[in-house]
């Protein structure tokens, strides 16, 4: 397999307004000329400095009551992605529709950076893949053998994109099983065709029952030195059977050298599968649930992400009349971040190299993986902590409070600080944690 490389790198940006701040700069302006002015003391407190500690009550105490009510209207940490150890991944900003019901996830979540997301809304007719999405996607080539060569890869043939789905239509013509393996662009790749060091993969699916196809969805090593550089393999399984999980180890030296993981799950309904690969272990989410861990002699050279859908590896060959269709709803990429990874519960035992997880472990706690060097994100150590409003972006920074309402805290606290520093009193310099 030689898939092509390429793509653009995904960015998310903050796109607050910052109005909340254009009071301030007038109240200051006024401040200024009011201490200009000659008028004598009162009491040991100059007359400005009451009409200003006046106005910024006036300011800063409404902004903050505001702030309040949308902290309360939100709750903490509203609109984050949330890991798949503590619940079903949710979106950091997700889309208005769905065709599987459950949004794609977009932005950064906790050890984790985003570097490719693509919930298919550009259709694609049926011929025509990868057109307008080639910046996007590849695809092994028409003609190329599947894995037991009774199937044949003929995107041309099996893949669209319409009405937000990728849609992967099994059938036979003229004898011919048509099958396809679609690979994403992963910007950042490291690896010789296209692959990453380490990576969370995530894949929201469904697919008829047909009998005689399988899902073999995997990261393949771009070294092709198989089976010494090892593969990771989710979900795999027959397309009339139960979704399973297996990771062939690092220095292997057959097929059997792996690590397997089964379910009771079948295809049929919407499913989202979750790959994370670091050098520590490979850890496998099925619907959020951890199904499997592997710790020993994982894969450690670059890999690239195929979704390779083809003919049934156990003996049997399709019928001729055996048709259906695979679905995708949308596809996430992940590479560590600087932070190291909020570690997620463990099956009650490791994966020994004989040993087959049962569906949903009991899980126990386990230690955080070491970190992986690759992406990058902003330490919120390195956050402000200067100031009352200083203290309200560190929280933004750390999601624990929305921008907007951050915006609306800093404007009252920022004038209230510059005004205890011009000695009025300081009514408004205290610190609240949420």
């Amino acid at each position: 397999m030689v898939p092509l490389a390429g793509g653009g790198r995904l960015s998310f940006r903050d796109t607050g307004t910052g109005k909340g701040r254009q009071p301030v700069r007038s109240l200051e302006t006024q401040h200024a000329r009011l201490r200009r002015s000659h008028v004598k003391e009162l009491g040991g407190e100059s007359q400005p400095s009451r009409v200003c500690t006046q106005i910024g009550l006036a300011a800063g105490i409404p902004l903050l009551l505001l702030g309040a009510t949308l902290i309360a209207a939100t709750g903490p940490g509203r609109n984050q992605v949330v890991h798949a150890a503590q619940q079903e991944p949710m979106t950091a900003h997700t889309q208005a529709q769905s065709p599987s019901g459950e949004p794609m996830p977009v932005g950064d979540i906790p050890g984790w950076h985003q570097v490719f997301a693509d919930d298919f809304a550009t259709n694609v007719p049926l011929g025509r893949f990868p057109g307008a999405v080639a910046n996007k996607w590849d695809a092994y080539p028409d003609g190329w053998p599947d894995t037991t060569k009774n199937g044949t890869y003929y995107p041309s043939k099996v893949i669209s994109i319409q009405n937000g789905v990728l849609n992967l239509h099994l059938h036979t013509e003229n004898g011919i099983h048509m099958v396809s393996a679609p690979e994403p662009k992963i910007p950042g790749a490291v690896g010789s065709e296209g692959g990453l060091l380490y990576g969370r993969y995530v894949i929201r699916f469904r697919a008829d029952p047909v009998p005689g196809y399988k899902t073999a969805w995997l990261l393949w090593p771009d070294s092709e030195t198989w089976p010494r550089d090892g593969e990771i393999d989710f979900p795999e399984g027959g397309l009339n059977s139960t979704i399973s999980a297996f990771m062939h180890r690092q220095g292997g030296t057959s097929g059997d050298d792996q690590d397997a993981f089964g379910t009771s799950t079948t295809y049929t309904a919407w499913h989202t599968a979750t790959l994370e690969w670091l050098r520590s272990s490979v850890r496998f989410y099925l619907d959020g649930k951890l199904i499997g861990i592997s710790t020993s002699r994982i894969p450690d050279t670059p890999m690239h992400w195929v979704i390779q859908t083809e003919t049934a590896t156990d003996g049997s060959v399709p019928s001729n009349t055996a048709a259906g269709n695979v679905q995708i709803d949308w596809v996430s990429v992940y590479v560590p971040s600087t932070a190291a990874p909020v570690p997620p519960p463990t099956p009650a035992s490791h994966s020994t190299p004989t040993a087959t997880a049962v569906s949903s472990p009991a899980p126990t706690a386990v230690p955080t993986a070491p970190q992986a060097a690759s992406g990058g994100r902003r330490d919120p150590k390195t956050s402000s902590h200067s100031s009352p409003a200083g203290t309200m972006e560190s929280l933004a920074s750390k999601g624990r409070i929305p921008t907007t309402v951050v915006t609306l805290l800093s404007s009252g606290l920022a004038y209230a600080w510059r005004l205890r520093k011009a000695k009025v009193p300081r009514l408004l310099s205290r610190r609240r944690r949420w």
